[in-house]
């Protein structure tokens, strides 16, 4: 039995897809950097097809404009077309460089042509590590003029802007298409305030202690004890009465010492619960030290189910880092989840089927592929020290999808036309 995060994320870059998309080159590309002093862009990109550089051709190289002739108008198309909000603060664009490189035959959606490669650099200057980026894309390539017939594949969107963004030396992917143009990057949790799923504490269960009717109890009995005669044992008698009519008076929940602990969880809170320890599990990779992410790990997956998460998983992405493709997870979807108590187990437990999908990337030098994959599994879910923990998992079905149609890709790798 192998743990689900390891097979989520090895198979977002192990799995060879089920169909390669046709390449073509667009001649828009965009590299995105967060660092300490300001969030910095670099667009390459045929001038042609920039309305800010249109008019900049392959002849006359002594008439292209300079970055003093044309920086303020092609900032202001920049701010346009890539607004940018850093803590909820609209941030203006800095030009910093706009340089020119002749394309001579140069490849553009698979016709040779001649044109100007436009390199502009700007950045968004920053006061202080950010919380939040909201970042929009609304400029992307032009269609055809014998449309895109023949070009890509039926699935595929030639619109689509796919980069990798560093964040403080460190890589993270992101999309934008005229669908879905906006892009909102968070600041990782610091570990030291990390607070991963709000688990309800483990408490033994309790009874109605009848506290007021005991202490009647215990005073008659003390009377008989002192008198010792028929008056005492009257009194009691009538002690007795009291404290039974008493009973449901001043009650106290006392633990029942006798019972083990015991879930205090109905199948829904048992439900949300382990949704906040699942995404926990994925979350705990995008932090960047071996302490961090076993730290973080540690709040939601006991015992040698750590161990082996944190070994294979950690290592099996520094090997990517060093050769293969970089995976990332961006979504985790949880479809449906099923909680059935165990009560056979001391302390009580759960097991908990569910049903998700989990959504990311994979990024081979400068392109990136897309990957959705659907997973069926049987989670346990026991009580340890006090918190609820991931102690197993089996996992039952995994599927790769299309993530264009969500589709099994298999299957329409088989039947292309079904």
């Amino acid at each position: 039995m192998r743990f689900l995060t390891v097979v989520a994320l090895v198979l977002l870059n192990a799995v060879p897809p089920a169909h390669a998309h046709k390449d073509f080159q667009t001649n828009l590309y965009l590299d995105i950097e967060l660092k300490e002093e300001a969030l910095v862009y670099e667009l390459w990109v045929a001038t042609f097809q920039f309305p800010a550089l249109d008019d900049v051709k392959f002849e006359g190289k002594d008439k292209r404009p300079n970055a003093n002739e044309r920086g303020q108008a092609v900032m202001d198309f920049i701010d346009k077309v890539s607004p940018v909000e850093i803590d909820g603060i609209h941030v203006k664009p800095v030009l910093e460089s706009l340089k020119y490189q002749d394309m001579e035959q140069a490849w553009h959606l698979k016709k040779n042509r001649d044109f100007v490669m436009g390199i502009i650099k700007w950045r968004y200057p920053v006061k202080s590590r950010p919380e939040q980026i909201k970042m929009r894309w609304d400029c992307y390539v032009q269609d055809p003029s014998d449309g895109w017939e023949g070009l890509i594949d039926p699935d595929q969107d030639p619109k689509m802007l796919e980069l990798m963004m560093t964040v403080y030396k460190k890589t993270d992917f992101l999309k934008f298409t005229p669908d879905d143009p906006e892009w909102i990057w968070h600041a990782p949790i610091d570990p030291d305030k990390l607070h991963v799923a709000d688990l309800p504490d483990l408490k033994k269960p309790t009874f109605p202690f009848p506290f007021g009717s005991a202490i009647i109890a215990c005073c008659g009995l003390v009377f008989l004890g002192m008198t010792r005669n028929k008056t005492g044992a009257g009194v009691v008698v009538i002690a007795l009465l009291a404290a039974v009519i008493a009973r449901n008076t001043l009650q106290i929940d006392t633990p029942k010492f006798w019972v083990a602990s015991a879930p205090v969880l109905n199948s829904k809170e048992a439900t949300e619960t382990f949704i906040n320890l699942q995404q926990n599990i994925y979350r705990a990779f995008d932090y960047q030290s071996e302490s961090d992410i076993y730290d973080a790990l540690s709040h939601s997956v006991e015992g040698v189910l750590l161990d082996r998460i944190y070994t294979e998983v950690y290592q099996s992405l520094i090997l990517r880092d060093e050769g293969g493709g970089i995976a990332k997870v961006q979504k985790v979807e949880v479809l449906d989840t099923t909680a059935t108590p165990l009560t056979d187990i001391p302390g009580g437990g759960f097991d908990i089927d569910c049903h998700w999908q989990v959504h990311g990337v994979v990024a081979h030098l400068q392109h990136t592929h897309q990957r959705v994959n659907e997973y069926k599994a049987t989670y346990r879910m026991l009580p340890r020290l006090g918190r609820w923990k991931i102690t197993d998992v089996t996992i039952n079905e995994q599927t790769r999808l299309n993530p264009n149609t969500l589709e099994n890709a298999e299957a329409e790798a088989t039947n292309p036309q079904s």
